[in-house]
């Protein structure tokens, strides 16, 4: 039963990312430079914080927090 919960925080985890990627993607030639700038450091900081607070708050289940690690540093990439 804990396989099947980590691996549905792990699907939620992974469609908020695809979700981040798609918009980009979609919309990017739409944005100006600083729009950019601000919309991949402010998805940056959302995914790292979220990392942050679901450590603290949610015991035992450090794979949620790490997997939201893993996101932040794609979007990180994928934004330039």
């Amino acid at each position: 039963m804990k396989k099947v919960i980590s691996l549905t925080y792990l699907f939620g985890v992974v469609f908020l990312l695809a979700s981040a990627l798609y918009f980009f993607a979609s919309n990017w030639q739409v944005f100006s430079r600083l729009e950019k700038v601000a919309l991949a450091g402010l998805l940056i900081v959302l995914f790292y914080g979220a990392a942050f607070v679901v450590d603290r708050v949610v015991k035992g289940a450090h794979f949620i927090s790490n997997w939201l690690l893993v996101s932040g540093v794609i979007l990180g990439r994928s934004s330039e």
